[in-house]
């Protein structure tokens, strides 16, 4: 019961941690969206919006190699192949 309590719960953090992220792109508040998407991953290292909307800020902030990175990561997960990462 703990195990599924504290499963259910990293879940909620980091979809809520995802919404409040939602509207920092729009700002042009990148340094907060690449911090916020990136404690959602430390809680779920495989969550596609977190690693794609965190590309895709350090690609406004040219941050290249990062985005870059970050891309690879996505195909991995959408490949499955989760030992890259």
């Amino acid at each position: 019961m703990g195990s599924m309590l504290t499963s259910f719960l990293r879940s909620v953090c980091y979809v809520c941690l995802l919404f409040f992220n939602m509207s920092n792109i729009p700002q042009g508040k990148y340094d907060n969206t690449i911090k916020e998407c990136t404690k959602a991953l430390e809680l779920n290292p495989v969550y596609i919006k977190a690693l794609v909307r965190r590309g895709e800020a350090h690609e406004k902030l040219e941050h290249f190699e990062e985005a870059i990175a970050g891309e690879f990561k996505f195909y991995c997960c959408m490949e499955g192949n989760y030992t890259n990462l």
